[in-house]
């Protein structure tokens, strides 16, 4: 897959149900549906994120705050499912720890674009896992 294909808010609306453009085999689809973190659709999310961080950038980053807090709050609500030994919710491709350090990257990512503010390379290379479409840039 090449970047040049890759539209941002594309990608942004495939993982928010609220739209026409939602995708069964998106991140979040995969993570409701499926119990499931797919990493490869993960990534495409994380590079759609960064690429519209700062809003600034674009006068329609403000159309992505709705989806964004929803993709955000429901992933939130599914990590906390999954941690919880007396809900019947399980992601099964990944283990308490691998999990807290996932949504640890995650908040980074959903932070920055909150604030409005690119995280730093730093930070973002800090954890073991890399995204291989940032590493294009």
């Amino acid at each position: 897959m090449t970047k040049i294909n890759m539209q941002p808010f594309s990608i942004i609306y495939s993982n928010f149900p609220h739209c026409k453009e939602w995708q069964d085999d998106s991140f979040m689809g995969n993570l409701h549906e499926n119990c499931i973190i797919n990493y490869e659709k993960y990534w495409l999310l994380e590079w759609a994120i960064l690429q519209v961080t700062p809003m600034d950038k674009t006068k329609d980053a403000r159309h992505l705050l709705w989806p964004l807090f929803n993709i955000f709050s429901r992933s939130m609500e599914l990590f906390m499912a999954h941690s919880s030994r007396e809900d019947g919710y399980s992601i099964v491709n990944i283990d308490d720890y691998h999990l807290s350090d996932f949504a640890e990257r995650f908040i980074l990512i959903f932070e920055g674009f909150f604030k409005g503010e690119l995280p730093s390379p730093a930070a973002i290379l800090s954890y073991e896992e890399r995204n291989p479409l940032l590493e294009l840039d």
